[in-house]
């Protein structure tokens, strides 16, 4: 059970488990499976962290990559590369990270339409993001978020696991 520093009910630094008479203190932030975890529940230090580099510093990496290779991959095998190397990163955890800030979403939206930019051609001005994420046949970061969650409620349900889940989506 957690304890209170003050009658405002703000956390103390640490919470003790009664059956194991451990103490776990209290940190700003955790990496977890490749997700960083902030105490706030916020996914500030997941996408923008600098050290380690968060989720925008290695889809930026990875977007100077394509740009590099662009000039001698041909057109047709470039998207299994997009999809393989961006497109997985930006993917994995979305279902969890995908519910913050619009401005963190925006931040991730501008690299994704790079990469879009960098497979079609299309020029910056004068070219809707709708159409140039359709041309390359890709999703908004908005949109698969969306699309990953649904993904994921069908799986849960389908497959009645776990089990936790399945009954909360069932009541």
């Amino acid at each position: 059970l957690p304890t209170f520093e003050d009658s405002l009910g703000t956390y103390a630094k640490a919470i003790a488990f009664d059956n194991v008479g451990d103490i776990v203190p209290e940190v700003e932030y955790e990496k977890l499976l490749g997700m960083t975890i902030s105490n706030n529940l916020k996914w500030n230090n997941h996408i923008i962290c600098k050290d380690p580099p968060g989720l925008l510093g290695r889809l930026a990496k990875q977007v100077g990559l394509l740009k590099r290779i662009k000039s001698f991959t041909p057109r047709h095998k470039l998207l299994p590369v997009i999809h393989g190397l961006f497109m997985s990163t930006l993917t994995y955890g979305i279902v969890v990270f995908g519910g913050t800030s619009k401005a963190m979403l925006k931040s991730l939206q501008i690299l994704e339409n790079s990469v879009a930019r960098i497979y079609t051609n299309l020029p910056i001005m004068g070219t809707r993001i709708e159409q140039l994420l359709d041309k390359a046949n890709l999703l908004s970061v908005y949109q698969l978020s969306v699309y990953q969650s649904i993904r994921q409620y069908w799986k849960i349900k389908k497959h009645q696991a776990p089990e936790y889940l399945y009954m909360r989506i069932m009541n």
